[in-house]
């Protein structure tokens, strides 16, 4: 079970993990040419992102399936 302060200290180092996940997913991306500097990020792709972190995907997992999203 998780305590409020460990809950506190969840939520506050949670802004830090996506930040960290978002910079590695961006820099897969890049080396896989699935987006090129500078990418500007639509709203769609955010949410998508956002899901795909939810889920406890990995930010390569997460690329694979933005890869596979946009094939379709």
């Amino acid at each position: 079970m998780i305590k409020a302060l460990d809950s506190d200290r969840i939520v506050k180092d949670l802004p830090q993990h996506i930040i960290g996940w978002t910079k590695a997913w961006y820099e897969q991306a890049l080396a896989a040419n699935f987006v090129s500097f500078p990418f500007r990020v639509d709203d769609e792709m955010v949410k998508r992102l956002h899901q795909y972190f939810r889920e406890g995907l990995t930010p390569e997992e997460a690329l694979r399936a933005c890869v596979d999203d946009v094939k379709q």
